[in-house]
């Protein structure tokens, strides 16, 4: 059961410092949500979602960006209400679940580092800012991180499931803001060449480009492949 689980909960730093990490995140994303007053760009995007939401429908324009914010915002108010504290939901939920991203990459951070991460993802203004506001930035900002998280957890244990992962990212990186091309490019440039040095098999001075071998060195070295 959950409590036979919690109860053999291992209550060392790390886990004590990723329970406050985590208390922190939502409590700062979440308390007095919808106390400010609402921005220009915030106006345009609740008016959007509510239209989308009381049936009026919705229509995409690229100098909105993407759908993703209207369509959740709108299931917003639909679930909850209209208000400026569900309004801006999408982004203080995407902003809780960035802050808690860095527990997928543990191995690679370490124990420190990886509560370190968070803690560099929960204190910084801007993503706190973006956190509570209704506006495409800390979504593109979780895509991002989900994709990179699926394609380095792919490359070390080959699950589906991290494939998934990074087609979440993409999906709602996509949906989001344009600027996702950008990042998922950059991204899947970096997968392709990681495939690309495993295929190209364990060559000596003879085999293969020298960017392979010296990457494949490097992958090695820390773990990537």
């Amino acid at each position: 059961t959950i409590a036979e689980r919690w109860a053999t909960v291992r209550w060392d730093w790390e886990s004590l410092g990723w329970l406050a990490v985590l208390a922190l995140a939502v409590v700062s994303r979440l308390v007095l949500l919808g106390e400010r007053a609402m921005s220009h760009d915030e106006s345009l995007h609740t008016f959007y979602s509510w239209q989308l939401a009381v049936g009026k429908g919705y229509r995409h324009d690229p100098m909105m960006h993407g759908p993703i914010l209207y369509h959740w915002t709108a299931l917003m108010y639909l679930l909850f209400g209209v208000s400026d504290f569900t309004a801006r939901l999408f982004g203080a939920l995407s902003g809780i679940a960035l802050v808690a991203t860095p527990l997928l990459l543990r191995k690679w951070l370490g124990r420190f580092g990886g509560l370190a991460a968070g803690v560099l993802l929960l204190l910084p203004p801007p993503i706190m800012m973006y956190s509570r506001y209704i506006r495409h930035d800390i979504s593109i900002e979780l895509a991002t991180v989900l994709m990179l998280i699926g394609f380095v957890r792919y490359l070390d244990d080959r699950r589906p499931r991290w494939i998934i992962t990074a087609f979440v990212g993409a999906a709602i990186g996509i949906t989001s803001a344009e600027m996702s091309y950008i990042t998922g490019f950059v991204l899947v440039a970096f997968i392709g060449l990681a495939l690309w040095v495993e295929w190209s098999g364990e060559g000596d001075g003879a085999r293969g480009p020298r960017l392979v071998l010296l990457a494949k060195r490097f992958s090695k070295r820390h773990r990537i492949i």
